[in-house]
């Protein structure tokens, strides 16, 4: 099974830190799965109550 993982790809107007790629293993067609991963944390956001707003409206935009 090949992954193939992009990072900081931009998506709906958003870069998510990294786009995976993999196989749809019941799919008879040769359709890829998409998974976005963020790495977050007060390391590299703002500690404050806008940025956790944001992160939410992110997460919820890209979830289909």
């Amino acid at each position: 099974m090949s992954v193939y993982v992009e990072p900081q790809v931009l998506i709906a107007g958003w870069r998510v830190d990294f786009l995976i790629h993999y196989p749809d293993r019941a799919s008879v067609e040769s359709k890829l799965n998409r998974l976005i991963v963020e790495c977050d944390g007060h390391d590299f956001h703002e500690r404050i109550k806008a940025q956790a707003t944001r992160d939410r409206s992110r997460d919820h935009l890209v979830q289909y």
